[in-house]
């Protein structure tokens, strides 16, 4: 009978541990999204930002990152939080 109670421990102990990764997948989901979106409205052009159906850009515009660093004084506010 003690080897039933063993099998039985050892089951739960599987799915605790699968409850804890789904639990923690979930959380890292929640977690990285905002990164995500903000990685690729940064991406978009104006239309598509304001166009709310569109999740992926088009065609990415990487010249808006490129003018973020280049016409404003990111290097500097970087600088300055150090």
């Amino acid at each position: 009978m003690e080897w039933v109670m063993e099998i039985r421990e050892k089951m739960w102990a599987g799915v605790r541990e699968i409850l804890r990764f789904l639990v923690l997948g979930i959380a890292s989901v929640f977690t990285a999204f905002p990164f995500v979106w903000m990685l690729l409205s940064a991406l978009k052009t104006k239309a598509e930002v304001m166009d709310t159906s569109v999740f992926f850009p088009a065609e990415p515009q990487w010249q808006n990152i490129a003018s973020v660093i280049l016409d404003s004084p990111l290097i500097q506010y970087i600088g300055n939080s150090l």
